[in-house]
């Protein structure tokens, strides 16, 4: 494949692993995936959302790009540790609030989705993680987005919805 006057490499990663796992709690994200040439590889990351298991396969096949030495001698070992301290600050951040007193319940769970494709994830991995539990949406927007398109996606799946607005001034949409 040819980029400008550059040769380009495509680089499948479907190519290179079987079908993965997930499954995600309040507690953590356990994901399974299969490369086909190294075996299994399961993690449990604080990333939540089902789109998580396909981007570690990406940044897997990355780092085997990059330094294939630090992939074949660390596959699955340190490479399950490493990622079980990866963070993605405001997506889909499970935060607790006081004392754990063991029942599970999330304190708070931030999404900074700003795109319909982001909105549907959020939606989509809250109600995985509060499975049926009521929930409070409290949103912030500037007064440039469409707080009508956000709020037709959002509010079905909240109990009750909270819009604040940031610096800027309030959407015309309230």
């Amino acid at each position: 494949v040819m980029a400008g006057l550059k040769p380009v490499r495509p680089l499948w990663v479907a190519d290179r692993y079987g079908p993965s796992g997930s499954e995600d709690r309040l507690a953590g994200h356990q994901i399974t995936i299969r490369h086909r040439q190294r075996g299994p590889l399961r993690v449990l990351t604080p990333m939540h959302g089902r789109f998580q298991a396909d981007n570690l396969e990406v940044a897997l096949e990355v780092l085997a790009e990059a330094r294939p030495d630090l992939f074949a001698n660390n596959w699955p070992g340190s490479v399950a540790e490493a990622l079980a301290h990866c963070t993605n600050p405001a997506r889909m951040e499970v935060l607790p609030l006081g004392a754990d007193d063991g029942d599970g319940e999330p304190g708070l769970i931030i999404d900074a989705g700003h795109s319909p494709a982001g909105i549907a994830a959020a939606v989509s991995g809250v109600a995985t993680l509060l499975d049926g539990r009521p929930a409070r949406l409290l949103l912030a927007m500037s007064a440039d987005k469409s707080v009508d398109a956000m709020l037709d996606r959002l509010a079905p799946a909240f109990d009750d919805v909270v819009v604040s607005a940031l610096p800027g001034g309030v959407p015309a949409a309230l």
